[in-house]
């Protein structure tokens, strides 16, 4: 084809940074690098980057310039106010990488991208076996580590059993949850009791390099309510909490929620807990009553939010959660990671993600925050390794 084009390197984990070079062409030649995939249900996805070589004829794209070619793929025709989520293929995600110049293909090459590491394993959960609808990711080995149950917000439905599966490839098992709108669960976020969460994280407790004594409550959007209402009631089961694009005060209980369309209006509380509700704001707004006591939380707190969040404040809602933390002495730490004009999508939490969230920010603003702040994710539940201090 008379160019080279080679990626570095060409089959790793779904998190790991690529290099992409290409060589041999003519000294300032202008290209068109193409990727395409297909996801899980077998649609087609593309995007373009135009290059230009050096005086040697090579272009060499790192960091940011490098995955921006993976996660700007985007169904053909979808345009800047499409809401679009790609969903990997199960096991390992196929790329194909080409260089146009002059309209024709001169190179191409392929890249293979994980969300299971090697001797991984994944276990499905069902309500009527287990008692909650889930999915079990179990790294190799078996050396203690912190378990993390993991939950979405209002979409509902089993949605981070990708973030799942790549945190238990990084050594953490991960228990993604459903807790609406799945088979034998309730159709709506509301009225759903925290001892459902508790029942998942006692299982988890109890499973095979799983440390008991170092169990995350993570929720993203309005799960962060539920991570923290779960910190705040059960201090001796959970040992940290992770909230993400978070609310400072629990909200109403409501449908399933839908990119694009009208909610359902307030169906009551969202969250129970002994059969009692969990009393609630109508309005998503910061310094809003009730707050969440989040000093009751036995651990350590994580947040992350979008200053251009179009959905709700989560920055200013996040910076209240961690006002009244000072303001009640909390003794653990507490890490705040605000990007400024990232929107929710930056609570998607994976990194390189083919996902556009039409809800403030920019793509690239949230592509930018969430592979900031994944690395930034390991090293908090890295640091729970490390043994208490009497």
């Amino acid at each position: 084809m008379g160019a080279r084009l080679s990626v570095s390197p060409s089959a790793a984990l779904w998190d790991t940074p690529l290099e992409i070079v290409v060589s041999e062409l003519a000294p300032h030649a202008r290209g068109v690098l193409r990727a395409a995939t297909v996801d899980s249900a077998g649609k087609r996805w593309v995007s373009s980057t135009s290059v230009r070589a050096d005086g040697a004829g090579r272009v060499e794209l790192r960091g940011d310039a490098a995955m921006r070619v993976l996660w700007s793929v985007h169904p053909p025709g979808a345009g800047p106010a499409t809401y679009y989520a790609y969903d990997p293929p199960v096991g390992t995600e196929r790329i194909r990488l080409t260089l146009d110049v002059g309209g024709r293909t001169v190179a191409d090459t392929r890249v293979t991208r994980s969300l299971l590491a090697p001797g991984e394993r994944a276990r499905p959960l069902r309500p009527g076996g287990a008692g909650f609808y889930g999915e079990f990711f179990e790294p190799r080995g078996t050396r203690p580590a912190p378990g993390v149950l993991l939950f979405g917000g209002s979409e509902g439905g089993l949605a981070v059993t990708p973030e799942a599966s790549l945190l238990a490839a990084r050594g953490y098992p991960t228990l993604a949850l459903a807790y609406f709108d799945e088979p034998g669960l309730p159709k709506d976020l509301a009225r759903i009791p925290l001892e459902y969460f508790a029942r998942a994280l006692r299982w988890l407790a109890k499973q095979p390099g799983v440390d008991s004594t170092r169990l995350v409550a993570a929720g993203i959007s309005r799960g962060s309510e539920a991570a923290q209402l779960l910190g705040v009631h059960y201090p001796r089961l959970v040992h940290a909490v992770v909230a993400l694009v978070p609310s400072n005060t629990p909200g109403c209980g409501i449908p399933p929620y839908t990119f694009g369309k009208p909610g359902g209006g307030c169906l009551g509380p969202a969250w129970t807990v002994l059969g009692k509700a969990i009393p609630y704001s109508r309005f998503a707004a910061p310094y809003a009553t009730p707050a969440i006591q989040d000093e009751r939380v036995n651990g350590p707190v994580f947040l992350d939010c979008g200053g251009q969040d179009a959905l709700w404040p989560s920055c200013l809602m996040a910076q209240a959660i961690v006002a009244r933390l000072r303001s009640h002495g909390f003794r653990h730490t507490v890490t705040l990671l605000a990007y400024p004009s990232a929107g929710h999508g930056v609570g998607a939490l994976l990194p390189f993600d083919p996902v556009h969230f039409p809800t403030g920010g920019t793509v690239e603003a949230d592509q930018r925050a969430r592979a900031a702040a994944w690395p930034r994710l390991l090293a908090f539940l890295g640091a729970l390794r490390l043994p208490r201090r009497p």
